[in-house]
């Protein structure tokens, strides 16, 4: 065999070579690196949606406890008045509504005992017990079995413990300031968290309690209440991959309550 005859690859055709596989591997990485940053951003989508719905329907299940057992279970005259110091535990249903503030009674576990449920908005820094700021906020809940005696009457129940359901809420109705967060998230704030309608679909002017006269009726404004309404726009704790920015997504429910 003539040697001479033999020949390799000549550095020009291995300069072109390396550039075009250089050029094939960054295009595949960039894709790579495209589609690891859309899974990233859909994964912490999933994951806000998911913690804002297991708050949403364990919201929806405690709301349509309220009011259970109702003093209408009973026999008229069986019941002192107020009916909510009988010893058999009668949930008088939505204490107090504010924006940003739940409070009801209701069985709301089934073992047969009255409960005082709270939902509350507070920030979430500085930690307690500094005085709130600034949202993004977090939802707390917090239940204990109803205290019976003379004193505690519904609005003067002792606090519950509480347990976080939800984090990175910017919606107040305005009534806690939107703290520094990357972007203009103002738009998000004005809708509050609680809003409350009456048989008509009216929306009950909040806060109310059971010291709230309703003139057109006379009683208790909490006692007209048929609906709340739940809204939360929640804020990811990290910007988006892809836009640079902290998702938002918002969500809502309605439940109907047995208030009256």
């Amino acid at each position: 065999m003539n040697k001479n005859t033999q020949r390799g690859f000549s550095l020009v055709e291995l300069l072109v070579a390396t550039a075009i596989l250089m050029f094939v591997v960054a295009a595949v990485m960039s894709y790579i690196s495209t589609a690891q940053r859309r899974f990233d951003s859909e994964q912490t989508k999933i994951d806000m949606t998911q913690e804002s719905r297991e708050m949403m329907d364990q919201i929806a299940r405690d709301l349509h406890m309220v009011g259970y057992p109702n003093s209408r279970m009973f026999a008229p005259g069986v019941l002192p008045n107020p009916n909510w110091f009988d010893a058999r535990e009668v949930a008088v249903g939505i204490v107090r509504i504010t924006p940003t503030l739940l409070k009801f009674e209701g069985d709301v576990d089934g073992d047969g005992f009255v409960d005082a449920v709270t939902y509350e908005v507070v920030q979430d820094f500085p930690p307690a017990p500094a005085a709130q700021v600034s949202c993004p906020c977090r939802i707390k809940r917090g239940v204990r079995q109803k205290q019976v005696a003379a004193t505690p009457a519904p609005l003067n129940q002792p606090d519950p413990t509480f347990f976080v359901e939800a984090q990175g809420i910017v919606n107040s109705g305005n009534t806690i300031a939107l703290g520094a967060v990357e972007g203009n998230f103002a738009a998000y704030t004005a809708e509050p968290v609680f809003r409350a309608y009456d048989v008509n679909g009216t929306a009950v002017p909040l806060p109310v309690d059971l010291n709230t006269i309703n003139p057109a009726t006379g009683r208790s404004w909490v006692f007209d209440i048929r609906t709340v309404r739940v809204s939360l726009n929640v804020i990811g704790a990290t910007a988006d991959n892809q836009t640079r920015v902290r998702p938002v997504i918002t969500m809502s429910s309605t439940a109907k309550v047995n208030n009256f």
